[in-house]
């Protein structure tokens, strides 16, 4: 009879520590295969994003891969594109509707830029997503 507790007992404790392990495991393969891929989340968020502001400051986060973002005067922290830092400058206004890839830039001087989030990606994506 106790040989026979040992065995309930290793198999209960089986259960509690490894089954969740193998249950976690599971369910990060379901996702892998069923899920959304990174390009169509980063899309998503992409579409999602909406604001309007005056852009107040400009600073490098270096605790966050150091990465230059535009606090607009709305308080909402913009993170900047590398390659779209040269069209930033304190002063300006910037527009993001959501629904849109389209970030409109007022320049202080009454110009108006049009940058394009899909200029972004990179080719392989773009070419992924059908854009």
């Amino acid at each position: 009879m106790v040989d026979d507790l040992r065995k309930i007992d290793k198999t209960i404790l089986f259960c509690i520590f490894v089954g969740p392990v193998i249950l976690m495991f599971l369910f990060v393969i379901y996702n892998i295969v069923t899920g959304k891929s990174t390009a169509e989340l980063i899309m998503e968020d992409d579409l999602s994003e909406h604001f309007h502001g005056k852009i107040d400051t400009q600073y490098v986060e270096t605790f966050n891969h150091g990465i230059k973002y535009a606090e607009l005067s709305t308080g909402y922290k913009y993170p900047i594109f590398s390659n779209w830092e040269r069209y930033l400058e304190k002063g300006d206004s910037l527009a993001k509707d959501s629904n849109s890839f389209q970030l409109r830039i007022f320049k202080m001087k009454g110009d108006t830029l049009v940058l394009d989030y899909r200029d972004t990606y990179r080719k392989e994506v773009r070419k992924k997503l059908g854009i």
